[in-house]
């Protein structure tokens, strides 16, 4: 069985007064997980984890027309997190695993971009922007063994644009993406084709890229027919 709770609240300012557009707002969440996995064939073996998770954020983004149909954009948020994470293991009544492990971090996530807008209904934007969620530890269901990964990184490049046609009741919006990944989070099972041995470990290299596609439109004022198709 596994459990999760999450609290969040997010609080956001806007301004939007001609060239000069931004927002600023916080953030807050407060998660707990509880999970346990009994196995009372060919073994009495017993797992518990748990993990209680705070993260606090500020955030906030500029942008602003700097010459006719240009943007520039420019903002950042800074996350702390906070987490508890508790494993434990026991097969035929001997504990092997009872730990816990806390990790806390605080990360500054930028980001910059450009726009342009070449009609009213026509633009394209090309943004830089970084990702963030930190490591922890945890526990192989079928041997107790313990495992502990580091936070991961990513950076997304973004080349999209968005259209709207036939008196804006069309709309069609394209993009273009390449992440560039550091230590990225991966599940790894120990056995193949066994999920109670799978534990998360740190790939040396990893890259995505890919790109989407999609197409809105209204042929009433009550009707919207949308669909959208991505390559990963």
């Amino acid at each position: 069985e596994f459990e999760q709770e999450i609290l969040s609240q997010e609080i956001r300012l806007n301004f939007d007064n001609g060239p000069l557009r931004w927002v600023a707002g916080a953030y807050f969440s407060q998660e707990e997980q509880e999970a346990f996995r009994n196995q009372t064939i060919l073994s009495f073996d017993a797992s518990r984890n748990s993990a209680s998770i705070t993260n606090i954020a500020g955030f906030g983004e500029v942008s602003y027309e700097f010459a006719p149909g240009w943007r520039g954009i420019v903002g950042a948020r800074v996350d702390y997190i906070d987490q508890e994470q508790r494993a434990f293991f026991a097969s035929n009544g001997v504990v092997t695993t009872n730990t816990v492990n806390s990790f806390d971090d605080t990360v500054v996530l930028p980001k910059v971009g450009i726009e342009y807008s070449f009609s009213e209904t026509q633009r394209f934007a090309l943004t830089y922007q970084e990702g963030y969620r930190p490591g922890g530890s945890g526990i192989q269901s079928n041997n107790g063994a313990l495992f502990t990964y580091d936070a991961e990184r990513a950076k997304n490049y973004e080349l999209s644009w968005r259209g709207q046609f036939l008196q804006d009741s069309l709309t069609v919006g394209a993009n273009l993406f390449f992440q560039d990944w550091d230590n990225q989070q991966v599940e790894v099972y120990a056995t193949a084709g066994d999920p109670t041995s799978a534990f998360v470990a740190n790939a040396g290299r990893s890259e995505s890229y890919g790109a989407e596609i999609e197409i809105a439109y209204e042929p009433t004022a009550r009707l919207e027919v949308y669909g959208s198709v991505g390559l990963l």
